[in-house]
């Protein structure tokens, strides 16, 4: 039983998405994050990339996405930060890592 005003995945990601769109439009070749509940992530994530079953989103969890050609496109699920995942092309992971390097340093 739906309570009342309870959006369906398909309500919120008509919602959110374009809401993501028009921030990538507005902050172009930067890199955004955005802190949302696991039902908007997960809505995201259906349209994104539609037919796909995703595991369980956990609480701190990261899930990167990249505009291409007017969309999202789910580049990791739950994405490991500390890896190399979200763009393999640059060789300044390091140098994004800095804090996460002088804690292992101490």
């Amino acid at each position: 039983m739906r309570a009342p005003g309870q959006e369906t995945r398909e309500e919120v990601a008509a919602r959110v998405v374009p809401a993501l769109l028009e921030l990538a439009e507005r902050h172009p070749g930067e890199r955004l994050v955005i802190v949302s509940h696991g039902g908007a992530i997960r809505s995201v994530l259906q349209a994104a990339e539609p037919g796909t079953r995703h595991p369980r989103i956990t609480n701190a969890s990261v899930h990167s996405f990249r505009v291409e050609d007017g969309a999202l496109r789910l580049i990791a699920f739950d994405d490991p930060i500390e890896e190399e995942s979200l763009l393999p092309e640059r060789s300044d992971l390091d140098a994004q890592n800095a804090l996460e390097a002088q804690e292992d340093e101490a």
